[in-house]
């Protein structure tokens, strides 16, 4: 067997595809990180194994390889008897697995607008317009990606799944869910690309792709503990546990000992987990619940308003605040993620204290002013529409109302942004919420960053 060795980062899409590609043909490799944020990557260690100073490179043999897509063509030549073909047999198809994957490498990868792009941008901009510019290449950023991303769900739908291709997985899907994963740390939903997320979640069930996952990697910031059981199981605590929740024995003491159990809240979360693998860490953490349904009971909250439902985490726990006579009205984009919401809702009895809107979460607000007040508004959807939300969010509440932002820390990186559209998002709306004479918040380091928001002058009620 062939000596490799693996140069990357966790952040990197292109050493993320290296890696499915990897553990799809069963071939053993030391990885080794290189890391990025410190400019890793132009040291004079690593450009004289890689002078282009880019990640990944894979050293086979002591011979150093750059290029994904060539070298995962190469590895499947060379080890064409080994774990799964990398390129189907039939020319056709085979044409076809190299045109997704082509699409991907030159239409979206670099369109991402990578750091050494965006930062001597924001560099050379006025510190005052800076945070604008940046709040403009992410939407541009975005913009650009949900296009492209929309086009190639077009194209798989009319290919048989679950994967690209059909049964079995390829460069093809590597090389996809490498970007899928990118595109969500911009921020981005998958929820409206009904394909794409789909083949991401089969995908992540996959042993493979389980193993590869950037919160999976040893240079992350939060790994999954050590001793896990199975890849799943790790991967499952380490989308969850390591930013959002307690480690389980903990976890399972506050869920039922040093508080009253949220009804039907743990069945809730383990169904997320089971069903829909990584996406499953956009679930509201167990502390933010319990502090959502304490925030309903102790201020007497009769109208919540939430933005984002997903499975409906959150809304148990509102719900479980309320009193009979309260009602919820719930926010989401995507039926398919609301359905389990609606069923917890529905077990408990309490389907007819929620009134569910489906569609885009700005539109839906808007539509709201003038029609109706909140005492407790909860907004964990698109943290690049936090700023925007806040003002939709500022005319809905009664007087003595609550705003509570979800995620604003974004796993600490909001400290030193750097380019992360989203770290840089949320850092300048924690900066707002403090420079803004009419309001008065706290930003607490409970689960990934909550904002607790009071506006001074809020609308008398009608």
């Amino acid at each position: 067997m062939a000596s490799l060795q693996l140069y990357g980062c966790w952040r990197s899409s292109a050493s993320h595809r290296l890696q499915i590609g990897l553990r799809l043909k069963q071939l053993p490799f030391e990885y080794t990180p290189v890391s990025l944020d410190e400019k890793e990557q132009h040291s004079d260690w690593y450009r004289a194994l890689n002078p282009r100073g880019e990640v990944p490179t894979l050293v086979v043999d002591g011979s150093p390889w750059v290029q994904t897509l060539a070298i995962l063509e190469t590895l499947d030549e060379r080890f064409a008897d080994q774990g799964v073909p990398l390129l189907p047999r039939d020319p056709a198809q085979r044409q076809l697995c190299r045109a997704i994957a082509e699409q991907v490498n030159s239409s979206l990868q670099p369109l991402l607008l990578p750091a050494r792009l965006r930062q001597p941008i924001l560099q050379a901009a006025d510190a005052d317009c800076a945070p604008a510019l940046a709040t403009a290449l992410q939407a541009g950023v975005r913009a650009h990606q949900a296009d492209a991303l929309n086009t190639l769900n077009s194209w798989l739908e009319a290919l048989p799944g679950p994967f690209c291709l059909g049964s079995a997985p390829t460069l093809a899907d590597a090389c996809v869910v490498a970007q899928l994963e990118a595109a969500m740390r911009l921020g981005l939903d998958l929820n409206p690309f009904k394909r794409l997320s789909e083949l991401h979640t089969h995908c992540l069930r996959h042993e493979a792709f389980a193993a590869s996952a950037p919160e999976q990697q040893p240079d992350a910031p939060h790994q999954a503990p050590a001793g896990s059981s199975s890849v799943a199981a790790g991967l499952n605590r380490s989308l969850l546990l390591s930013h959002k929740d307690p480690v389980p024995e903990l976890a399972a003491y506050l869920g039922s000992t040093a508080n009253q159990p949220i009804p039907g809240l743990q069945q809730l979360r383990e169904r997320t987990l089971q069903h829909y693998g990584v996406v499953a860490s956009k679930m509201t953490s167990l502390d933010g619940c319990l502090l959502l349904r304490w925030l309903c009971r102790s201020r007497g909250v009769q109208r919540v308003l939430e933005v984002g439902v997903f499975t409906g985490s959150s809304s148990l726990a509102l719900l479980d605040g309320l009193e009979e006579e309260g009602h919820l009205t719930a926010i989401d984009l995507e039926p398919r993620f609301t359905r389990e919401a609606e069923a917890a809702w529905t077990a408990l009895g309490r389907r007819e204290q929620v009134t569910l809107l489906h569609g885009d979460a700005n539109t839906r607000m808007a539509e709201l002013r003038g029609q109706e007040r909140f005492d407790l508004i909860y907004v964990d959807g698109d943290n690049g529409d936090y700023l925007h939300q806040l003002d939709l969010a500022l005319p809905l509440l009664n007087p003595g109302g609550l705003i509570v932002f979800d995620n604003v820390l974004w796993r600490g990186r909001v400290v030193d942004p750097g380019t992360d559209p989203s770290a840089l998002a949320l850092d300048h709306l924690n900066r707002t919420l403090q420079q803004r004479s009419n309001l008065r918040c706290t930003v607490l380091s409970l689960s990934d960053g909550l904002a607790l928001v009071e506006s001074l002058n809020a609308p008398p009620s009608p």
